[in-house]
């Protein structure tokens, strides 16, 4: 530790805050960055829901999924934000839609499932587009899924949800939330980086 000794307290204290700063910077990052790449990442795959029925996986977070609406077995959920005291903020409900292949069976596990505004809408939009669902890939790509009560509401329907079923989102998505955070990110980033950079040339020795 003798170079720490060799630090001004003003420095030590400057490193704590950097060290502590970079720390919360990574636990921030944690929640950020597999939003922002959602966001960001505009690359588009098209599957057969059969493929992902056989095991295939998404490799992009746009997907375009050609399949059936399972619509005897649709689920419909309630997300509620609440505050910390458990008070009710608001709430959001929507519809989850299982889609299968023609080749589906009611034995066989859920491959692919949309999240939908409303049933009617989500089956005419995919008629038109013969037979697809287009929209953005949630589960396995942000560690978010299906909750326990959404699968008991599924197994009391009788289906079973695979493990690694994908979760589409066609409902229209509003951005400005994953945006706001990923640029306060980037910026705290640079603040830190900027920071520790003046810190070294500060420690440096007239010599070095």
């Amino acid at each position: 530790m003798d170079w720490w000794q060799k630090l001004s307290k003003n420095q030590q204290e400057s490193l704590a805050l950097l060290v502590a700063g970079a720390l919360l910077l990574a636990m921030f990052g944690w929640y950020v960055i597999p939003r922002a790449i959602r966001v960001f990442d505009w690359r588009h795959e098209s599957m057969l829901v059969r493929d992902l029925e056989r095991g295939a996986r998404p490799t992009a977070h746009h997907l375009t999924l050609q399949g059936r609406a399972a619509t005897a077995h649709v689920v419909k959920a309630t997300f509620t934000r609440q505050k910390s005291n458990g008070q009710v903020v608001d709430s959001d409900s929507y519809f989850l839609l299982p889609v299968v292949s023609d080749a589906w069976s009611e034995q066989e596990p859920v491959a692919a499932l949309v999240m939908v505004a409303d049933v009617g809408d989500a089956e005419d939009d995919a008629r038109m587009r013969g037979g697809t669902f287009e929209g953005i890939a949630v589960p396995n790509l942000m560690g978010e899924g299906l909750n326990d009560d959404e699968l008991a509401a599924f197994k009391k329907s009788g289906v079973r949800i695979a493990e690694a079923a994908v979760l589409l989102d066609v409902r229209p998505i509003d951005n400005t939330f994953e945006l706001v955070l990923a640029t306060v990110w980037l910026g705290l980033t640079i603040v830190v980086a900027v920071a520790a950079l003046r810190l070294v040339r500060t420690t440096r020795a007239p010599g070095d």
